[in-house]
């Protein structure tokens, strides 16, 4: 979902106000989970296929991040993860979709894990994405490292997400303009409820507006608007409009 967001090469929705704010980095927390690139030992069939699949070990994160209480659910093994890609052409469209996901376990019986698939649709100058996910104890924004993942008894808590896009580069030119709409979802445990968690974010979603133009062949050229939304289980509401502009140099 990250590689294929337009608002990878912009700002994103960096705001949020309720729970982890997003990342100046796509849309993190507002369609998908920023995925903590660990190290890792990943066996991948041959990419010249229009299939292919990968699967692997990675370095674990500590499950509710610097959250944990000291000695809480050690983790000992690390996270499982794995993809299968496949890509082709009908006619004039051609088409790229994917599905994965992810297990990690630690001690007192705790279990994060989540799927996530996507379909881009590219015929001549419009191009389409939409992709989502579903997860419990992985949190929101970034995958593990918060405690949005799970509650103080450990419990997982459920989260899900989508994004929707459209690109448009008229005839093939420097220009690519393009919008998405996505968010983020978070529910509440049993637990949550019984203490009354209502402060907890529910709801993380953003409309975003941008415009790419191709200098040269290494100067791209960056607008972005942002208006993006956070909203907590007891109604509480952030609001901003965010807009920026930039350069990008590729070398």
């Amino acid at each position: 979902s990250i590689l294929n967001d337009m608002t990878l090469f912009g700002t994103g929705a960096s705001g949020g106000g309720i729970g982890a704010a997003g990342t100046t980095l796509g849309r993190s927390g507002f369609g998908y989970v920023y995925p903590n690139f660990n190290a890792q030992m990943t066996y991948s069939t041959p990419a010249a296929r229009a299939y292919q699949m990968s699967i692997g070990i990675f370095d674990p994160d500590r499950i509710m991040g610097d959250f944990s209480p000291d000695g809480a659910a050690p983790t000992a093994l690390p996270r499982l993860e794995g993809e299968a890609t496949w890509h082709g052409q009908a006619g004039a469209v051609r088409f790229r979709t994917w599905a994965g996901g992810m297990y990690q376990s630690a001690e007192q019986q705790v279990r994060a894990r989540g799927v996530d698939g996507g379909l881009r649709l590219d015929a001549g100058s419009v191009g389409l994405v939409a992709s989502g996910y579903l997860a419990r104890g992985v949190g929101s924004t970034y995958a593990l490292s918060t405690n949005l993942g799970f509650d103080a008894a450990l419990s997982a808590r459920r989260s899900y997400g989508y994004i929707a896009q459209l690109t448009v580069r008229p005839a093939a030119g420097p220009l690519t303009v393009g919008a998405s709409w996505g968010e983020s979802r978070l529910d509440q445990t049993t637990y949550d409820v019984s203490i009354g968690n209502d402060a907890l974010l529910c709801r993380n979603r953003a409309l975003i507006g941008m415009a790419l133009y191709q200098a040269t062949k290494s100067l791209r050229l960056v607008g972005e608007y942002t208006r993006a939304e956070a909203l907590a289980h007891s109604g509480a509401r952030t609001r901003s409009d965010q807009v920026s502009t930039g350069l990008l140099l590729f070398f």
